[in-house]
């Protein structure tokens, strides 16, 4: 259980915040939950939620294959809303690693589904997802260690059933070596519909409609074992109403197991018949592992369309599982033409969870 007292700056008076969670193990490998929150940091309107899960696994009744499933309802309460306010799904998997794998999921979320204490980030839709792949392992004396092949396809819509995203996606041909190189093709049939118009950056707005394209990719994953390890990825093909190029990279550097740094970047470069951008996202993380129990986790991100400049800082202590301190804290920066960089955000959050088990 958790119980916290906010009081931020949009919020007139204080708002005490619960969360309760409950978890009983079943048949021999299986879960079953529930989970109930209570109260809005954002707002003075009540808000409840109430939800139960369901989570089967076994791995023993047959020969090298794994089953999954996993089924869960929430409902929310928030004042001065009524109806719609449910969200349910379900999920079976096989996620083997050698031979036939595959996995369907449905999920459904009611238009006034609002866990305020939680995060949705489409509501009023049903999704269906679904993938099927086959992976061959090789013996040592072959040059390559694992092939694998995937087909994956997602289908959202409205509760209505009207379609605003399908995307059809083939990892064809990825490769792992004996030495650990991972090489990987893809292409991916998109279609989006827009029901109104899209701004997707500053001035360039796509108008609505039916829009399908297909795009293709490849990526190079350098082997893990080293003290440097990098990937690179390349995208390219339609977007919308023109093209869009993306490069994708990251390198790693774990000099010994108590420190990690890693240095990611994005770059699109988008040009559509509304008008020309381009994207730039670049992400610095630092990890300290002191011991087994305390690290601190740094990260420090900043992309050109915002122009904002944010810290995170995770001091973390977990003796063992289900016993928890964290220490957090956030900054923020606006790059503003004029002045530099500027502080527009800045919290310091203390948390602490600790598990019953009976």
């Amino acid at each position: 259980n958790e119980e916290v007292v906010t009081n931020p700056d949009d919020v007139i008076g204080e708002s005490d915040l619960f969360v309760g969670r409950v978890l009983a193990n079943v048949l021999e490998q299986s879960t079953i939950g529930a989970i109930f929150t209570e109260g809005d940091p954002t707002s003075d309107l009540d808000n409840s939620l109430f939800g139960a899960d369901f989570n089967y696994l076994n791995t023993r009744s047959f020969d090298n294959v794994i089953i999954q499933g996993r089924a869960w309802f929430q409902q929310t309460d928030t004042e001065g809303v009524e109806g719609d306010d449910q969200a349910w799904g379900a999920l079976i998997v096989s996620p083997n690693s050698e031979g036939l794998k595959g996995r369907v999921q449905y999920t459904e979320i009611g238009e006034n589904f609002d866990p305020a204490l939680g995060f949705v980030n489409r509501r009023g839709i049903k999704q269906f997802d679904s993938a099927l792949g086959y992976t061959i392992r090789y013996s040592a004396s072959s040059w390559i260690r694992e092939l694998d092949n995937v087909v994956r396809i997602n289908r959202t819509t409205d509760t209505a059933g009207n379609v605003e995203s399908e995307e059809t996606f083939f990892e064809l041909g990825q490769i792992e070596t004996q030495r650990g190189d991972e090489f990987v093709s893809e292409i991916r049939d998109i279609r989006e519909v827009l029901t109104e118009p899209f701004e997707i950056s500053d001035g360039v707005i796509i108008a609505e409609g039916d829009y399908s394209y297909t795009r293709y990719g490849i990526e190079y994953s350098s082997p893990q074992q080293y003290d440097f390890f990098f990937s690179l990825g390349l995208q390219s093909g339609d977007f919308f109403s023109g093209d869009r190029s993306t490069v994708e990279a990251e390198i790693n550097w774990q000099p010994n197991q108590y420190f990690t740094a890693a240095l990611e970047f994005e770059y699109n470069d988008i040009d559509l018949a509304e008008g020309e951008f381009d994207t730039r996202l670049y992400n610095l993380s630092a990890d300290i592992a002191f011991n087994a129990d305390w690290s601190l986790i740094n990260t420090i991100q900043f992309d050109n369309q915002s122009d904002l400049l944010g810290i995170n800082s995770r001091l973390q202590w977990i003796p063992e599982a289900g016993k928890e301190f964290f220490v957090i804290y956030n900054v923020g920066f606006l790059d503003e033409e004029d002045t530099g960089f500027d502080k527009v955000s800045e919290s310091a959050t203390i948390k602490l969870n600790y598990t019953y088990r009976f």
